[in-house]
């Protein structure tokens, strides 16, 4: 892909690809009006038709991701100006907008393209690397189609993006509502507005098409196999978007689809009416699905390198060594030594659960964004104290392995747990890898803590 010098010319003109860009522009003064206008319309029609009882909280949830871009430009441009992906990815998707106002056709070609049918130096622009990398590219070139409706404009293209995120957040609340109604207020807070959440999944990112996608996966899943309707909607849907998360980030799906097998498998043994046969049947299925689960696991790491435990554990080392090198000192965090192999991460699995869930601690804060972080994490250790301490360990353990939606739960926060804990390495990745999970973990703690008073 050749340009001519004046196209090269026309393109630096409208992209300043190595200095400070910038992110607001005299038309956003028209645009964000604008768009949060036809937003809150679009919103108020849709929330016409959820449920009566949970209404009140549709257009809520969606404002206070409105108040999560507000408060993260404020953080990354005033307080706090290091580097962040998702200015980087705005100004690469910028890039893919300004080039189409030189040629459409390359621009389109580069936005429909897969990631690695071209490489930047096969290309005499100087476009970002990011437009070429697998996981960073689906965010470029979603943010770049939509940028040719708004006028390329940050604001609005995170308030379109964050659409998306606060739908899957919103489809996970409805299945959670389904399976308890008298729950709406406590599984709302959980499911909508815890502060991690909603602010690292409202600017553009990977997170806040990692959340959407996650969302409308569990939501289809409920549908097309609990609730057997829309099949081919609802399976389409399922396909496209563990594809998406297959693509964006592949160890959300890896955590995320044997809990779910069984939240479903563990459903349909409690419709037998027998005692006994129930609970033999319960154990036999865990155990035969963690049979499946490995053999469809060997199977994939004979036939795809990449589903290789070995490249899995490597790549796993890889990055965690990587975020706790120097360059993260202000941040990063040590579990110790990494050995690649089952063993070393059953090793280090305690230390990731807890820094996933309850660190960083006040004392590790070194910067605004991490003081708020500590806070939450500290939040999140003591309501799980006093769920424990109100309930029992012992009645909270009965509730885990008695309840098939809080035993999924349960297993899908630590495994999750434990794969971000330990890779991230430092607390500014640890905060945005971790909220997939989050929604799950406190809905959790709220469904064991109100199982057990109603039986008080």
């Amino acid at each position: 892909m050749n340009f001519s010098p004046e196209q090269i010319q026309d393109f630096n003109k409208l992209t300043n690809v190595y200095g400070y860009k910038e992110l607001f522009f005299i038309e956003d003064l028209i645009l964000i009006p604008l768009f949060l206008f036809l937003i809150f319309k679009f919103l108020k029609y849709w929330r016409e038709r959820q449920p009566v009882a949970i209404q009140q909280y549709f257009i809520l949830g969606y404002g206070v991701r409105l108040l999560g871009i507000l408060v993260f430009l404020i953080h990354h441009i005033l307080i706090y100006k290091g580097g962040v992906d998702s200015f980087t990815y705005y100004w690469s998707s910028n890039q893919l907008y300004n080039l189409f106002k030189i040629d459409p056709s390359s621009s389109l070609t580069l936005i429909f393209s897969s990631y690695d049918t071209y490489i930047p130096e096969n290309i005499n622009l100087d476009l970002n690397k990011f437009i070429f990398m697998n996981q960073e590219s689906i965010i470029i070139k979603a943010s770049a189609l939509i940028s040719f409706f708004c006028f390329n404009s940050y604001v609005v293209i995170s308030m379109i993006l964050g659409l998306f995120a606060y739908g899957g957040c919103w489809r996970i609340y409805k299945v959670f509502y389904h399976f308890y109604p008298h729950l709406s207020k406590p599984l709302a807070i959980t499911c909508l507005f815890i502060p991690s959440v909603f602010f690292w999944s409202s600017v553009i990112s990977k997170e806040i098409v990692c959340i959407g996608a996650m969302g409308y996966f569990f939501y289809a899943y409920f549908n097309l196999f609990f609730e057997r309707k829309k099949l081919f909607v609802n399976m389409l849907m399922l396909i496209l978007m563990g594809w998406l998360l297959l693509r964006v980030k592949m160890y959300i799906l890896l955590a995320f689809t044997p809990p779910i097998l069984l939240l479903l498998l563990i459903s349909m043994v409690d419709t037998i009416q027998n005692k006994l046969i129930r609970r033999i049947a319960v154990p036999l299925v865990i155990v035969t699905l963690s049979y499946i689960v490995y053999w469809t696991f060997v199977n994939l790491s004979d036939n795809f390198e990449s589903f290789s435990m070995d490249t899995i554990l490597e790549s796993a080392r890889t990055t965690y060594v990587y975020l706790t090198m120097e360059g993260f000192a202000e941040s990063r965090y040590s579990l110790g030594e990494f050995e690649p192999s089952i063993n070393g991460v059953l090793k280090l699995a305690p230390a990731g659960m807890n820094v996933t869930l309850f660190r960083p601690y006040f004392w590790e804060a070194n910067k605004p964004i991490t003081l708020i972080a500590s806070m939450e994490s500290l939040l999140t250790l003591l309501v799980t104290l006093y769920v424990i301490f109100k309930t029992g360990i012992m009645r909270t353990l009965k509730s885990i392995f008695t309840n098939p939606v809080i035993l999924f739960c349960v297993i899908f926060s630590m495994v999750f747990a434990l794969s971000v804990g330990i890779t991230s390495g430092n607390f500014g990745t640890l905060m945005r890898y971790k909220i997939p999970m989050m929604p799950f973990y406190f809905t959790a703690l709220v469904l064991i803590y109100y199982r057990v008073q109603k039986q008080a």
